[in-house]
């Protein structure tokens, strides 16, 4: 794993939530598939004499990797048959620009976050229908736009484009299948 990596990765365990702190610690890559910066990934770990399986997509924006640092990243998983949920970690005390977090489609914005519904700025989870919506927005070559202050008052835009979208979800679903698990 190269440096930058390792130290985005040390950095999102510091700083982020229970939930997405359990998708990063002591587990045991079996796929792993790049696509852009996109990547689907199954790993597994043992837990009270059982083995716990899972997949997810995965991105990782380290969009200050010196001092001071910063990134983002984002984890969509599938909690049951049918549904996605995607989680959205941000660095304590990032300030969203008034509709600094949506989805675009050529020049047009085809979908807006509420970040008021972020806790705190730092974590934005998305389930049920609004997963299923952003889903079909970033399929076909959506791109997510963030826009917005960290807590050093640096002014942020970064762009997540996601023409692999399809294929790194079909990917996720093939490996989850695989394993037996919901997608």
């Amino acid at each position: 794993m190269n440096r930058f990596l390792t130290a985005a990765l040390a950095g999102l365990i510091a700083t982020t939530p229970g939930s997405a702190r359990e998708m990063i610690g002591n587990w045991r890559v079996d796929h792993f598939k790049p696509f852009g910066l996109w990547e689907s990934m199954c790993d597994h770990r043992e837990q009270e004499n059982r083995q716990i399986r899972r997949c997810y997509i995965r991105y990782v924006d380290g969009y200050s990797p010196g001092e001071p640092f910063g990134a983002a990243f984002l984890f969509v998983t599938a909690p049951g048959p049918g549904g996605l949920r995607y989680e959205f970690g941000f660095e304590p005390g990032t300030r969203f620009a008034e509709d600094g977090f949506v989805v675009m489609r050529d020049d047009a914005i085809t979908w807006i976050l509420d970040t008021a519904t972020c806790a705190g700025g730092n974590s934005c989870i998305i389930e049920g229908d609004a997963a299923l919506d952003l889903s079909n927005l970033l399929g076909g070559g959506g791109r997510l736009v963030f826009r917005f202050a960290d807590r050093h008052g640096r002014d942020w835009r970064r762009e997540w484009t996601a023409p692999d979208y399809d294929e790194v979800l079909a990917d996720f679903q093939a490996a989850s299948a695989e394993r037996e698990l919901p997608f």
